[in-house]
C-alpha cells in the first residue's frame, strides 16, 4: 500500500519505496509521457532534456530506460469501437487472432 504523508497544507510526502511502487505501477504511462515530450514540436533539446532530469528526480529507473515489466495494454479495439468501425473478430483483448490453416 502506498502511504503519504503530509510535509505542509499543499505537499505531501512518499517515502522512498511509495515511489518506487508508484512508478512501477505508471511505468507505461511514463514511457508515454516521455515519448510525447521527445516529439513535440514546441519544446527544444533544453527543454526535453529538463523535463526527462525533473522525472528522474522521482522516477530515476523509468526515466533512464524505455521498457516496462508490464507490457504496454493495447487499446485498439477501443478505439476502433469509439470511430464506429468494424471490430476483428478475436480483437476484443487487443491481442490478433491466431491464424488457422484450413
Amino acid at each position: 500500500m502506498v502511504q503519504a504523508h503530509a510535509k505542509n497544507e499543499t505537499e505531501l510526502y512518499l517515502s522512498p519505496r511509495s515511489k518506487e511502487v508508484l512508478c512501477n505501477v505508471l511505468c507505461n504511462e511514463i514511457q508515454v509521457y516521455k515519448e510525447i515530450i521527445n516529439k513535440a514540436l514546441n519544446l527544444d533539446e533544453e527543454e526535453i532534456q529538463e523535463a526527462i532530469d525533473n522525472l528522474a528526480e522521482s522516477c530515476p529507473q523509468q526515466a533512464m530506460h524505455s521498457t516496462c515489466r508490464l507490457p504496454r495494454p493495447n487499446f485498439q479495439h477501443k478505439i476502433s469501437k469509439v470511430r464506429g468501425e468494424t471490430p476483428i473478430v478475436g480483437m476484443e483483448l487487443g491481442v490478433p487472432p491466431k491464424k488457422t490453416n484450413k
